[in-house]
C-alpha cells in the first residue's frame, strides 16, 4: 500500500481553503509541564493571515505544526 497523502509544515505552507485538517499540534502538558506533540483534528480559516480553531490549538500554548487533509472515509451503501 502507498501512501498518497503527504503533512506539509505550517512554515512551509498553509491550507488554501477553509475545511477540517489533520493537524500535528505541540502543546503544554499541564501535568508535567513538558511541550509534547499530539494529533488532532482542527478547523482552518484563510480569512486574513489564516486561523486555526477547534481540537487543534484547545490546550496551553497550543500550536499547529503541520498539516495534512482528512482522507475520504469508506463508501457505505
Amino acid at each position: 500500500v502507498r501512501c498518497i497523502f503527504s503533512i506539509s509544515p505550517v512554515t512551509e505552507r498553509l491550507p488554501e481553503s477553509a475545511g477540517d485538517y489533520l493537524c500535528l499540534v505541540r502543546y503544554c502538558n499541564l501535568v508535567t509541564g513538558e511541550m509534547e506533540k499530539m494529533q488532532r483534528t482542527g478547523y482552518f480559516t484563510p480569512l486574513g493571515r489564516g486561523a486555526w480553531g477547534g481540537d487543534a490549538i484547545r490546550g496551553a500554548r497550543a500550536m499547529v505544526l503541520a498539516w495534512m487533509p482528512l482522507p475520504d472515509g469508506p463508501e457505505v451503501e
